[in-house]
């Protein structure tokens, strides 16, 4: 609105300069492809490792320019001899292209860019400098063949992070979903308390994976016939209570978070029922070493008991003897003479 309001009075060319802003618009676009979205942000991450082979190229670059400047443009042998054939006598400007620093800079960029870098470096070769050609080709090398591939090179590899990245937050959350689905489907089989509790019964887990009903929903979580069987044999597995002791088959308790994460890994990540096992039987092997080392705390604490006990039965013993010395002392003492009267 602005726009059209002072196009009357304002310059037209700063009106134009105005209208170009709506270009920023293209920002919105690259936001919505994904594909640009991570390859901007592999750019600007990559812009930090960047940073130091930007440093690197530039004070290379300018190095080689002082001393361009020094053997090319101010040898005044450009200006009068013939090189190459009589019409390209006097034909390569120097002050053009190594009359100063900034000017040496540029054309430097220019040979490291590839751009007609012919019609510079062979006036030079072929004229009164031919050895001037290492000089060249080293540059080339070290910039062209060297520091612009790797800088080439760590664009790629943050872009490859980048994507990678991605794609783990992707799985993250992908299995965060699966597995708040499972929960909800546990939750709709057993009952909201089972899983508030975080125990489940083989009995009942066997009997809801064998009805309907869990059959269906396991359906609709991805879980083929296959994978709903060898459920309900890895169910027996782990046969240990909240406390760690043994129980009957039926009576045996199952924790709920671990019957969930062995049901993903039997769905996705390990679909070997032999792998499942193993982690259900690690899990026992945990659960019974937590109460060997309960009792053995419980047996350190009686020893410690027992010693203190000791103790105290030692100290009484000492008491008793020492009561007894002095009894032994007084009965050895001879008896007291009694006066006589006259």
């Amino acid at each position: 609105f602005l726009v059209f309001a002072f196009e009357g009075v304002v310059d037209p060319g700063w009106i134009r300069s105005l209208r170009c802003s709506k270009l920023f618009r293209i920002g919105k676009l690259v936001k919505r492809i994904p594909v640009m979205t991570s390859f901007l942000g592999a750019y600007f991450a990559a812009l930090k490792p960047l940073s130091g082979i930007f440093g690197l190229l530039s004070l290379f670059c300018y190095a080689c320019s002082i001393f361009s400047t020094d053997m090319i443009g101010n040898n005044e042998r450009y200006d009068w001899e013939c090189y190459g054939s009589s019409e390209t006598c006097g034909t390569f400007d120097r002050h053009r292209f190594f009359g100063s620093t900034s000017r040496s800079f540029l054309t430097l960029f220019q040979i490291l860019s590839g751009d007609s870098w012919t019609s510079i470096v062979r006036p030079v070769v072929e004229g009164p400098q031919p050895l001037l050609i290492f000089f060249f080709i080293g540059f080339i090398f070290f910039t062209t063949f060297g520091i612009v591939n790797m800088i080439i090179a760590v664009v790629c590899e943050q872009f490859d992070e980048v994507v990678r990245e991605a794609e783990k937050e992707q799985e993250v959350l992908e299995a965060e979903s699966r597995r708040a689905r499972f929960v909800n489907a546990v939750g709709e089989l057993v009952g909201p308390k089972a899983v508030t509790e975080g125990w489940l019964t083989v009995g009942s887990l066997q009997e809801v994976l064998a009805s309907r009903k869990g059959a269906e929903l396991l359906k609709e979580l991805g879980f083929d016939q296959e994978q709903r069987h060898e459920l309900l044999q890895l169910c027996n597995i782990l046969g240990h209570d909240a406390d760690g002791a043994s129980c009957p088959d039926d009576d045996a308790m199952v924790s709920t978070s671990e019957f969930i994460e062995v049901a993903l890994r039997t769905q996705g990540q390990a679909t070997g029922r032999d792998l499942v096992s193993v982690f259900f039987q690690t899990k026992r092997v945990e659960y019974s070493t937590e109460l060997l080392s309960k009792q053995l705390e419980k047996v350190h604490t009686m020893q410690e008991q027992m010693q203190q006990h000791q103790v105290q039965q030692a100290a009484a013993l000492q008491a008793i003897q020492q009561t007894l010395a002095k009894l032994e002392v007084r009965s050895q003492a001879p008896p007291p003479v009694a006066d006589v009267a006259p």
